[in-house]
C-alpha cells in the first residue's frame, strides 16, 4: 500500500512561506525556518514509521516521534 503525508504548520507572520516535497511527504508552514524544520522532521520521520510498521501502528509511531524531534 502506497502513503503520502502531509505536515502542516502555522504560517509564518512576515508571509515568509516554508515548504519542502520529499518522495511520500509534504511538509508545509511553520512561523520560522526553525519551525518549519521540525515540521518536515516530523513528517518525514512519520512516513518513515508507518512505511516500516504499517498505518495500524500511527499512533504509537507519532507519540514516539514527537518524543525524539521535541527531546521530551
Amino acid at each position: 500500500m502506497k502513503y503520502f503525508f502531509f505536515g502542516l504548520g502555522r504560517p509564518d507572520p512576515n508571509g515568509q512561506k516554508y515548504v519542502t516535497m520529499g518522495k511520500d511527504f509534504h511538509a508545509e508552514g511553520g512561523a520560522s525556518k526553525e519551525e518549519h524544520q521540525q515540521i518536515r522532521e516530523i513528517t518525514e520521520k512519520f512516513a518513515e514509521g508507518v512505511k516500516q510498521d504499517g498505518v495500524h501502528a500511527a499512533p504509537m509511531i507519532l507519540k514516539d516521534v514527537l518524543k525524539k524531534v521535541n527531546g521530551s
